[in-house]
């Protein structure tokens, strides 16, 4: 056989090359409440990333047998974190005119868009390597990030207006968490002070109660036996064999949910 028709007949036997990218991310969020008069947004903007597999000169390549260990080489295209005060709005527009603006708000090379850039646009590969065989000279995983630049820029107003969404965000997760003691609209319309009063009397007690609820026996003896009844029905949802007496069990076991400190983390 001819060695151009044998290396042809090879490439045609071997599977095809694969090289994942993702193009085009823009990713924003607007807030015109924890600044009023001073409307800003935050947005994530990505022009390119790909990751690819390549020999051990790191050029791409479909690999079946990697003896040294397996190589894979990222590229990063033009990264961008932003942070724009007194920033106008883009909602409102309909979908051909809002793909247009979010697209040409995306850094890339040769168009830097009008933004306050909190991370500059930033480019660079990522070279991982995964070895196979592992000693005491070798990691198991070797990974060498290049990056041309890397620049990071917070000015004043873009400090205030970050400490008021860390406020507002505060606020609503308490209010989240008191919520089911507040009073209704009646009884605050009939006696504002009393019913505030009620509502400060009753949610310190519940934290006050809950919190030495946690640390009781009859708490622990709660505990153990819900967990013993979760195994259980693990067991039998498992293994397929529920049956009606197993069902009853479920109504009466607690959902899982997340205690009031872990809000105010």
């Amino acid at each position: 056989m001819h060695p151009s028709a044998e290396a042809g007949a090879r490439s045609e036997a071997d599977p095809p090359f694969v090289c994942p990218q993702i193009r085009n991310i823009h990713v924003r969020y607007e807030d015109k409440l924890s600044v009023p008069g001073h409307p800003f947004s935050v947005g994530l903007t990505l022009a390119r990333f790909s990751a690819v597999s390549t020999d051990a000169n790191w050029q791409p390549a479909y690999i079946t047998n990697a003896k040294g260990g397996v190589h894979k080489l990222a590229t990063l295209d033009s990264l961008a974190v932003y942070f724009d005060t007194d920033s106008p709005s883009l909602a409102g527009h309909d979908i051909a005119d809002a793909i247009v603006k979010f697209t040409d708000g995306i850094a890339r090379d040769g168009h830097t868009p009008s933004h306050q850039f909190v991370l500059k646009p930033v480019s660079g590969t990522g070279r991982l390597v995964m070895n196979k065989k592992v000693d005491a000279n070798t990691p198991k995983t070797d990974a060498e990030l290049m990056f041309q630049e890397l620049g990071f820029v917070l000015d004043g107003d873009q400090y205030r207006d970050a400490l008021s969404m860390v406020d507002l965000f505060h606020f609503y997760i308490r209010q989240r968490e008191y919520r089911s003691y507040r009073p209704p609209q009646k009884e605050i319309e009939q006696n504002r002070n009393r019913a505030l009063w009620h509502f400060a009397i009753n949610a310190i007690k519940s934290e006050v109660h809950d919190k030495h609820r946690r640390w009781s026996w009859a708490y622990f003896a709660e505990r153990r036996d819900d967990r013993k009844a979760y195994v259980q029905l693990f067991k039998h949802k498992s293994l397929g064999t529920i049956g009606v007496e197993v069902r009853s069990l479920s109504p009466r076991l607690p959902r899982v949910r997340p205690s009031r400190s872990s809000w105010l983390m």
